[in-house]
Order: C-alpha cells, then sequence, then structure tokens
C-alpha cells in the first residue's frame, strides 16, 4: 500500500490548524450546547483543510472532511452527554480518543482520494516539498502550544486546588510561551537552553515551597511545567525529525 504522504500532511495540517487554533473559546463553549456552532466549527476545519490541500477543483477532499469531522464530533458530544461534565472534564482518554479517529478519518480519506480520484496540489506544484516541510513545522508548533495545553488541562484536572487570585490566563500564558521556547531551543540545535528555562522557572518557585500554606500551589504548578517541558519536548523532536525526513 502506498501511502500518499503528499496529500495526507496537508490534511492533518488543515485538522491540526482548524481544530487546535482556529477552534476559538467562544466556538468550544457554545458548540457544547448549539448544534449549529458544532456547524460552523467543522465547516471551518473543513474550508481550512480545503484550502491547505490546494486542490480547488476537488470538492471531495472538503465535503469528505467535513461530513468525517462533524459525525466524530457529534459523537463525542452525545457520549459526554450521556456520561456528564464531571467524568469528561478530567478525563483525557476521550480527547485522545478522539485525536486517533480524526487521524484515521482523515488517513481513510487520503488513500480513498489517492485511489479513485486525480490529485493535484496548486501549493505542492509551487513550492515542492518545502510546502510540506513548513506543514509539519507549523503543525508541530501548534500541537506543542495549543493542544499540549488541553492535555495539560486534563492532566491537572484531578488535582483539588482551591482558586485563588492571580493574573487573569496568567498561568496559561506562561505555559504557552515557554513551550514555544523549549520548540525554538530543540529546533535551533540547542537542547540545553531547556535547562537554563527550567533552572529560572524554578528560582520564583522555591519561595513558595518554603511556605507550608503555598506548598500545594506550587506544586500543581511544579507538576503543570513538567507536563509542559515533557510534551513540547516530544512533539518539537518528532517535528524535527519529519522536517529532516521530508528533505
Amino acid at each position: 500500500m502506498n501511502v500518499p504522504w503528499e496529500l495526507f500532511i496537508p490534511l492533518l495540517a488543515g485538522h491540526i490548524i482548524g481544530d487546535f487554533w482556529l477552534q476559538t473559546d467562544v466556538i468550544v463553549n457554545n458548540r457544547k450546547h448549539s448544534v449549529r456552532w458544532m456547524f460552523l466549527h467543522t465547516g471551518i476545519v473543513a474550508l481550512t483543510t480545503w484550502f491547505i490541500v490546494g486542490d480547488f477543483a476537488n470538492v471531495g477532499v472538503l465535503l469528505a472532511v467535513f461530513f468525517a469531522h462533524t459525525i466524530i464530533d457529534g459523537g463525542k458530544k452525545i457520549f459526554e452527554n450521556i456520561q456528564g461534565a464531571d467524568y469528561t472534564r478530567a478525563n483525557i482518554n476521550i480527547l485522545l480518543i478522539d485525536q486517533i479517529l480524526h487521524i484515521t478519518a482523515l488517513f481513510i480519506i487520503a488513500l480513498i482520494l489517492n485511489s479513485y480520484s486525480y490529485y493535484y496540489s496548486y501549493w505542492l506544484e509551487l513550492f515542492s516539498y518545502k510546502y510540506l516541510q513548513l506543514l509539519v513545522l507549523v503543525s508541530g508548533l501548534i500541537l506543542a502550544v495549543r493542544a499540549a495545553g488541553f492535555l495539560i488541562e486534563k492532566h491537572l484536572a484531578k488535582f483539588d486546588l482551591e482558586p485563588n487570585e492571580e493574573l487573569k490566563d496568567g498561568g496559561q500564558t506562561i505555559g504557552r510561551l515557554e513551550r514555544v521556547l523549549v520548540f525554538i531551543f530543540i529546533l535551533a540545535g540547542s537542547p540545553e537552553g531547556i535547562g537554563f528555562l527550567i533552572a529560572a522557572k524554578s528560582i520564583f518557585r522555591i519561595g513558595e515551597l518554603r511556605k507550608s500554606e503555598h506548598r500545594k500551589q506550587a506544586e500543581y504548578i511544579i507538576i503543570g511545567s513538567l507536563y509542559s517541558f515533557t510534551y513540547a519536548i516530544i512533539i518539537a523532536y518528532i517535528t524535527k525529525y519529519l522536517m529532516n525526513w521530508l528533505v
């Protein structure tokens, strides 16, 4: 079986960009209660993927991605409604299974389109395989910064931490910035920079560990940081490997 990577990579990149970057908090919150918002989301993903694939004459790409994404998201929504918010909030398996289903569907779509229809990419014709490298780089960055954040939220949801007054979205912003830096360090061939980043962050937290009233919060932050660094490092190395593989 010949895997059409030149088609699967743009399909996957379109999904990652549409699902993790273009899906705003407004869409996430509203599509839980409204089918119209879910269709808006799946429509955005389908249009984004169709544009990134670059086969503008092939509407089958648009329709296949739209229906596949809608069916999977619809099934997930029904399951979450049955199980309830308390069960789904900290269940990382739901997120992972959801993404595995999306990736599998895209792989099947790539195989079918490659076998039964003529495939032409305007962007590949224009930029050759440099375009695929760019898609891998952008997708890896989004996975490291945005998608990893959702996984970390699932991991930390099981810990009971009383809410304290803090900078709005401060922790989320810090986490994204540190994953960007880790991503840059690895792709630049300077992984030793990660050690300085960890050391710098630890200096600001060591005082909180010495105070018993802040110990729980400090441990929570450290656990989140370790998850953050781990996901960023893994995704960055995979991205670097794939970009070199496409040379």
